[in-house]
């Protein structure tokens, strides 16, 4: 596995504490790479066709579940069906809700992983090293 701390996040979320906590969080994890923001499903498909994000290297997505205008199982279904058919980018779902059937649906598009809301510092690292590793 190459360095991680060069890998770039696109992060999306309709709550701006979360994109800023997320934010936070991985800077002081040390990560060094872009981070892009999306407030939906709908933006961060716009995000990634403005900011070229498919061409960059060591690509990860943290995404919420419950959001307007397209949801995370709704974009994590056109990411994955579109954009990375191959599952070659680690997808972390963000989730204050351990809601199974919800879960078990985005195992079937190819989550990674996911996190549920609130977490800590140590867990979010955690949660990236294991989808790292499967990528």
């Amino acid at each position: 596995m190459s360095d991680i701390t060069s890998t770039n996040f696109l992060i999306i979320d309709d709550d701006e504490s979360i994109l800023n906590q997320l934010e936070q969080d991985l800077s002081k994890l040390g990560f060094k790479g872009k981070i892009l923001r999306a407030i939906n499903g709908e933006e961060a498909i716009e995000v990634i066709s403005s900011q070229n994000y498919m061409s960059m290297p060591q690509r990860f997505v943290i995404c919420d579940i419950v959001m307007p205008k397209k949801n995370g199982i709704e974009f994590l279904e056109e990411f994955r069906g579109v954009l990375d058919p191959k599952k070659e980018v680690p997808f972390l779902l963000l989730t204050s809700r351990a809601d199974k059937e919800l879960v078990l649906k985005a195992i079937k598009l190819g989550v990674t992983q996911y996190l549920l809301k609130p977490w800590n510092d140590q867990l979010l690292m955690q949660k990236i090293v294991e989808c790292l590793s499967k990528h």
